[in-house]
């Protein structure tokens, strides 16, 4: 498979370069070396070739694409064109606990929302960026008299929406359109793929009724090394730099989820009482930018590490573990020569994704070598919890241990 061309001159290690980040406005966005080489994956898990530029903020440590024409360009074509759950015929993403038991991600989310908070029988809600409904739709069966809303980039999902129960308004578009307050205002992966995500939240924050509720859900890039691969996630956020920009904005951190999904973090907000939301002192501000820098520096080197590793693989047949953004990276990464890729969730099994068949973990014959994308610790508790004897696995490097991430994780 061909790369890309970049317009953008591949640079070494050691060179600086810089640019203007895009949630505190500094020049100060150092950029990483070597990125543009490595293929890179849209959202919705298609191949988007190589090219782009990250790199981390020394002023506000956020980790980020550089934002320019390019990769505004880019994003548009990706999202003109979006496939939702394409692999599993528009069903939500999967989830597996350790005993194989699956879950539908809209489903936990919103369980372990009402369980942490006390949601009232009525209220008004908005979901930003609701996709073809599957949020709304769980919600509505387990508030069925709150009154919903939802938006998105097009209109491709509106007849889905508006025939949810309780649907009162699709909007397509800008978010200046949606009209009245709201008592709770969900915003799951959106965040990260926001180019001014300071002055969008304070745009979010400022519908809420008093007293409102403001759920935020999104990728950790501390424990998903694969998040930097996301062409159109420009935002690569932890627990420490979402935090500081919650109190910067003014939101108060009311349940942190951490461990709701696995490689993915949860935020329940509400506007901040006065004299709250203070940032942090120089010291630890300091502190925190240095944790971003080596956590961007040891995810490159690991991401690197990994595609070598796997590049150099031979099995026959050979195929690759998942079908989202790292299997589909990998699958780049060696050209294409890959016999089959391997899921869990059945609504995937018997389809195909990039004209290979997607087989169940039984299906797979014992001769065969498969690839495990994932970090260390998730791919021997996937291998562990299958225990299929025969089946050959090749596991991961190691992933070292930087700012808090350890391959526990």
């Amino acid at each position: 498979m061909k790369r890309q061309p970049t317009p953008h001159p591949t640079r070494e290690e050691g060179e600086v370069a810089r640019a203007t980040c895009h949630l505190c406005g500094a020049q100060t966005l150092d950029l990483a070396p070597a990125y543009d080489r490595l293929f890179r994956v849209t959202s919705d898990c298609r191949p988007f070739g190589s090219g782009g530029a990250i790199g981390c903020c020394c002023h506000c440590g956020l980790i980020q694409k550089r934002v320019d024409a390019q990769w505004e360009a880019e994003a548009r074509t990706i999202y003109d064109t979006y496939r939702i759950y394409a692999q599993s015929g528009g069903g939500d993403h999967a989830l597996f606990d350790a005993q194989g038991g699956v879950v539908r991600r809209a489903d936990l989310l919103v369980a372990r929302l009402l369980e942490a908070f006390p949601v009232p029988a009525t209220g008004r809600l908005l979901d930003v960026g609701c996709g073809n409904g599957n949020l709304l739709a769980r919600f509505a069966q387990l508030r069925p008299d709150w009154r919903l809303c939802g938006t998105e980039w097009n209109d491709t999902h509106r007849q889905n929406v508006q025939a949810i129960p309780g649907v009162e308004g699709f909007y397509a578009g800008d978010l200046d359109q949606v009209a009245g307050g709201f008592d709770l205002i969900t915003l799951v992966h959106i965040l990260e793929h926001t180019p001014d995500p300071r002055m969008f939240l304070r745009r979010v924050r400022d519908r809420l009724n008093p007293g409102g509720m403001l759920f935020i859900h999104l990728p950790d890039v501390a424990q998903n090394p694969f998040d930097l691969l996301n062409a159109d996630h420009c935002s690569h956020f932890t627990q420490t730099s979402l935090g500081d920009l919650l109190a910067a904005v003014g939101l108060e951190v009311v349940v942190r989820g951490a461990a709701w999904v696995a490689k993915e973090m949860s935020f329940l907000t509400r506007v901040s009482a006065p004299g709250q939301g203070i940032a942090p002192t120089t010291d630890t501000a300091s502190a925190n930018i240095a944790q971003q820098q080596r956590l961007l520096r040891a995810h490159m080197a690991w991401l690197q590490a990994t595609g070598q590793l796997f590049r150099q693989a031979h099995g026959e047949p050979l195929g690759l573990f998942g079908t989202s953004i790292a299997a589909t990276w990998l699958f780049q990464e060696r050209a294409g020569a890959v016999d089959f890729f391997v899921d869990e969730d059945q609504h995937q099994v018997g389809r195909r994704h990039l004209d290979r068949p997607i087989l169940a973990p039984a299906q797979v014959v014992d001769t065969a070598t498969v690839l495990m994308p994932f970090s260390p610790a998730r791919a021997r508790e996937i291998v562990q919890r299958l225990a299929k004897p025969g089946l050959h696995c090749l596991m991961p490097p190691a992933l070292e241990n930087h700012v808090g991430v350890s391959e526990e994780a």
